[in-house]
C-alpha cells in the first residue's frame, strides 16, 4: 500500500470516529511504519501537506475521470457504496477551510455544477471520462443521417 493510500485510509477512519466534529480545528501528526510521530508541531506545514497528499490520491482514484487537470465524476459502485464520494467531498471541504490546497484537478464544467449547481452547467463531448463513449457519441454528432441527428438532438435534451 502507498503512502497516499494509507493517508486516504486514516484520514477515512478519522472521519468516520464518533468524536469527529469538521468544525474543529484539525491537528496533524506524521508517524512511521511503527507508530513513532514525525515530532513537528502542527502550526500549519503539516496540515497542508496531509491535504496535498489527501487530494493528489483523490484525483487519481478511481472517483474520477480524464485529463490531469479536468477531471470528472467516475460511475463507480463499489466507491459509493463505501462512501468515497462523501468522504472525498468533506475532505475536499476541510482542505478549503483548513487552509490547504484547493481541488485544482476538477474540470471546468463539475466545479461550474459544484458552484452554481447542475442546472447552470453545460457538459460537452470532453467531460465524458469513457473514451468509448466518448467516441461514439463523437461520430454520432458528426453523423449526417437523419437518424443519428435526431438520436443526437435527444441526447442534448438529457
Amino acid at each position: 500500500m502507498d503512502e497516499k493510500t494509507r493517508i486516504w485510509d486514516g484520514a477515512v477512519r478519522g472521519l468516520k470516529r464518533k468524536t469527529f466534529d469538521p468544525a474543529n480545528r484539525i491537528s496533524v501528526k506524521f508517524t512511521d511504519s511503527i507508530g513513532q510521530t514525525e515530532g513537528a508541531i502542527d502550526v500549519g506545514g503539516p496540515r497542508r501537506e496531509f491535504f496535498s497528499l489527501v487530494l493528489d490520491h483523490i484525483k487519481n482514484s478511481n472517483l474520477f475521470k480524464g485529463p490531469p487537470t479536468q477531471r470528472v465524476l467516475a460511475m463507480n459502485g463499489t466507491a459509493m457504496a463505501n462512501d468515497n464520494y462523501f468522504y472525498a467531498g468533506q475532505l475536499i471541504a476541510m482542505s478549503l477551510v483548513h487552509g490547504g490546497p484547493s481541488p485544482t484537478f476538477f474540470s471546468n464544467t463539475l466545479y461550474e455544477a459544484i458552484a452554481y449547481g447542475y442546472n447552470r452547467s453545460t457538459a460537452g463531448l470532453d467531460d465524458v471520462g469513457d473514451l468509448e463513449i466518448q467516441s461514439k457519441l463523437m461520430k454520432i454528432q458528426s453523423s449526417t443521417s437523419v437518424h443519428y441527428n435526431q438520436l443526437w438532438m435527444r441526447l442534448k435534451i438529457f
